[in-house]
């Protein structure tokens, strides 16, 4: 059986064999194996692929896939078999994870806009702004504009201003602390 396939010219494969000294050696430049130096029982089987690769999309290049010239996709914001996907074509897989990251970044800008809009809440007082602070979560509230005010109410609650939404709506207003009057409502939260 022919187990040989194409690569991109310049490019080597990394076969993380059981065997530590022929990784070693791969790295440094001093051994290359090939699909015929390598049994499918060589190689690792449960690879870590967090601790390697830090990204959105994780590939698997099993034996069995290269020699189908395919790959196994796997998504990391949809953990298990689900966000696995088979068979993905190598001539093609460029392709198929440039539509699945953007499809991922959606997906991550959703669920973000989602949280944060379940978690946002409006304080009118101080003593209401000091009871929500004590739950994760962005609070609407009006601020005098000053750093003096600013400071204080980190010093007191541990949180800090988020947002100034400058091209947002003007809601004039008192602020919450030194009744001063006050052109917009600003975000607060807390670092957890």
């Amino acid at each position: 059986m022919d187990r040989s396939f194409a690569l991109t010219p310049g490019k080597r494969v990394l076969y993380l064999t059981k065997d530590p000294d022929l990784v070693r050696r791969q790295l440094a430049g001093t051994l290359t194996l090939t699909m015929n130096d390598v049994k499918a029982e060589d190689l690792l089987d449960d690879i870590n692929t967090d601790a390697m690769t830090p990204a959105w999309v994780c590939f698997d290049f099993d034996p069995k896939d290269i020699a189908k010239n395919a790959c196994v996709v796997a998504r990391r914001d949809i953990p298990g078999k689900e966000g696995k996907q088979f068979d993905i074509p190598l001539d093609g897989a460029a392709r198929h994870i440039d539509g699945l990251l953007r499809e991922i970044q959606k997906n991550l800008f959703d669920r973000a806009k989602k949280f944060r809009d379940a978690n946002m809440r409006t304080a009118d007082t101080y003593d209401e702004f000091k009871r929500m602070i004590e739950e994760p979560g962005f609070i609407w509230a009006h601020w005098d504009g000053t750093r003096a005010t600013e400071d204080r109410i980190q010093e007191e609650t541990k949180a800090t201003i988020r947002v100034i939404p400058f091209d947002g709506p003007k809601e004039p207003g008192k602020c919450m602390v030194t009744g001063q009057p006050s052109e917009r409502r600003v975000v607060f939260a807390r670092a957890y």
